[in-house]
């Protein structure tokens, strides 16, 4: 085997089979020391075979040291087969574990055209080696094809034509190093999958930040809905002032509608549908987002309009996301237009099944848009806002299609856009709506220890309690709670009901200050109070041991009525024992 002698010797790299085997030498317990030339053979090993073991053993470390280098290093022969190149003598392990072979086979005998990633690249990979031949070097730019899968890896080819004292082409040296730069846009499968976990992500997080706007907004609106309703105690409906004050309290329900629909979307709560009026939703819904506007909102109803089947406080989501949309489009001001009609699909609908629906349409006139960009408002976050966040329409999307219908847009720049939903109609008649409880506070007797770390609302509620008759204890955290309890009960002055928040700041929740309290007391009548808490939670917390649940925001006469039905509720679980 011949082995790195002179200038003009070609190279020959041992392969991975018995060549690549310890040398004799190497295995001897003493190592062969270099004979010198006056030694006398006799008795010794002869000449050749000496030579060939330092020669077996200069190969063997040799190749142990090319697998060390970082690169992939490739040693192409000098002949070139017409249009595949020049075959491959030797790769180190990085370059066979690169593409994807065998370490130990390499890529021996391989044509380096079949290592790139397309014929055009072959032909150029040709073209620059034969350069190279010429110049001595080259360096190259191009894809190393993976034999494992369709997966290309951008390198920067460095070729070295290895040349004899005579200009005599011997072999051609190739390192490669993947490109850094090209490499740094993944393929497009692992694109796809970074950008679902982004999506999932920013939807979980809108989902915690749904949550927490949804409660405090609540314990804003229980303080309004609590100041409001016990000044309506005072004021007659009949007179100016009082009707002022019953309008403000329909805002403040229509708020917490759409609050709860906020709640209920971020988690993910099952629709509650049913028969719904969508001319009563549209005008419930569009005063809370127009109201001081310089747009003012047309609406216009068709006769006869039939019910949708629906959960109603989702719709009113959708409809107010849609015209704020349309408001902010309309910087200078104008008018909207907000149509509801029923609507026949017959087949041959690219979405929607055949049958009956509700069309809603939102027409804007302002500025309107492309239509590259109208065509991806429904498929990711995209916003013109430079506050924006783009999120609003992809969930008018998920609504919609959640109750089978569909929604599209129309725009034309300069002229305006216009949103159309459908959604399914029903012959059953809508559920009257119900009335509102008179504003009247029913008396009561006992002592309530309230427990809440809004104070506003804390002094709200102490105040009308105390006007229906009871005796009021008020804390602030949970720790509070559980010590006022205790003490008020070795003090032989019983509570007769608490009314927890649950979401308390810092300390004990008010579901751990409530186990404590009934782990002191098994009788105690805990009701829970939360401006985050939804329909399904109820039993969920009446398992937890909670006596009843108050929604924030609340009014006077409804906690009234919460804290009499417990309290009637104990004293005829007394009479009966």
């Amino acid at each position: 085997m011949a082995a790195l002698v002179s200038d003009d010797s070609p190279v020959t790299f041992p392969q991975r089979d018995s060549d690549l085997s310890e040398p004799e030498s190497q295995k001897r317990p003493n190592p062969v020391r270099p004979r010198l030339e006056t030694e006398d053979s006799a008795g010794t090993e002869q000449p050749e075979q000496l030579l060939l073991d330092q020669l077996k053993a200069a190969n063997f470390f040799l190749r142990n040291a090319l697998d060390q280098v970082g690169d992939g290093l490739i040693i192409l022969r000098a002949e070139s087969t017409m249009g595949l190149g020049p075959r491959i003598l030797f790769s180190n392990t990085p370059a066979a574990m690169m593409v994807g072979a065998d370490p130990i086979k390499g890529l021996r005998d391989r044509f380096v055209t079949q290592l790139v990633a397309s014929e055009a690249e072959a032909a150029d990979l040709v073209t620059v080696l034969q350069s190279a031949a010429k110049c001595g070097a080259a360096e190259w730019r191009g894809g190393v094809k993976t034999l494992y899968a369709e997966r290309i890896v951008r390198c920067i080819w460095r070729i070295r034509a290895v040349q004899n004292s005579h200009g005599v082409l011997l072999n051609y040296t190739i390192t490669l190093r993947p490109d850094v730069v090209k490499n740094e846009q993944p393929a497009a499968p692992l694109r796809a999958v970074e950008s679902d976990a982004m999506k999932r992500l920013r939807d979980e997080n809108l989902a915690l930040a749904a949550c927490g706007m949804a409660h405090d907004v609540n314990n804003i609106l229980g303080i309004i809905s609590m100041r409001l309703s016990e000044a309506a105690l005072n004021i007659p409906a009949t007179t100016h002032e009082g009707g002022l004050i019953e309008e403000a309290l329909i805002a403040v329900r229509r708020a917490d509608s759409l609050t709860r629909g906020v709640l209920n979307l971020s988690k993910n709560i099952p629709l509650k549908r049913e028969p719904c009026d969508v001319a009563q939703i549209i005008r419930e819904t569009v005063p809370l987002v127009s109201g001081g506007r310089s747009v003012k909102i047309d609406i216009h109803t068709e006769p006869g309009l039939t019910a949708a089947l629906v959960d109603a406080s989702r719709i009113g989501q959708v409809l107010q996301n849609l015209v704020i949309n349309g408001i902010q489009a309309m910087k200078g001001g104008g008018r909207m237009e907000i149509i509801a009609r029923n609507a026949a699909i017959s087949q041959g609908d690219s979405k929607l099944a055949p049958g009956r629906y509700i069309e809603v349409i939102v027409r804007d006139r302002g500025p309107g848009m492309p239509p590259e960009l109208a065509s991806r408002l429904f498929g990711e976050s995209v916003t013109t806002k430079a506050n924006g966040n783009g999120v609003g329409l992809i969930s008018c999307k998920r609504i919609i299609d959640e109750h089978g219908g569909d929604i599209r847009v129309s725009s034309m720049v300069g002229t305006g856009t216009e949103f159309s939903f459908f959604l399914p109609s029903t012959l059953l008649t809508p559920a009257r709506t119900k009335s509102m409880a008179p504003n009247t506070l029913i008396p009561g007797v006992g002592v309530i220890l309230l427990v809440d770390d809004e104070k506003d609302l804390l002094v709200a509620t102490v105040a009308v309690l105390k006007r229906c008759g009871y005796r009021v204890y008020a804390v602030q955290s949970g720790e509070e709670a559980v010590e006022a309890y205790q003490r008020l009960a070795r003090a032989d002055v019983p509570v007769d009901a608490v009314l927890m928040d649950l979401t308390l700041a810092g300390g004990l929740t008010g579901a751990e200050a409530m186990a404590e309290i009934r782990a002191f007391d098994p009788r105690a009548k805990v009701i829970a109070s939360s401006g985050g808490v939804v329909d399904q939670m109820h039993h969920e917390l009446l398992d937890q041991g909670f006596a009843d649940v108050l929604s924030k925001p609340y009014e006077a006469a409804t906690v009234s009525q919460v804290l009499h039905r417990n309290l009637t509720r104990s004293l005829r679980g007394a009479l009966a024992a």
